[in-house]
């Protein structure tokens, strides 16, 4: 089973059912969770599935956190670097 197989699950799952054929629990929880997803076929033809509104506030909340932490610690190492190139040069001087 590949990616581009998830959507077909819950399908599969039925005909099963239908025929009266065993499903495999762990073929019926992954077509359950794949039931509540929706995929889309990319640029290259390759099965992605697409986030809901919640997952992609979710999503943009952690790259602006993912940024703002970068920044911050981007300004304490300059901080620090300038602080020691300061105590370098004071410590020839009197």
């Amino acid at each position: 089973m590949t990616v581009d197989d998830l959507p077909l699950l819950p399908a599969l799952v039925e005909v099963l059912r239908r025929s009266r054929q065993a499903v495999p629990r762990e073929l019926q929880d992954k077509a359950t969770t794949v039931g509540r997803q929706t995929f889309r076929k990319d640029g290259e033809g390759r099965t992605a599935r697409v986030l809901t509104e919640e997952e992609e506030e979710l999503r943009e909340q952690q790259i602006a956190n993912r940024a703002k932490q970068l920044a911050a610690q981007q300004a304490k190492q300059a901080k620090a670097h300038k602080e020691q190139r300061k105590s370098k040069h004071g410590r020839g001087r009197k």
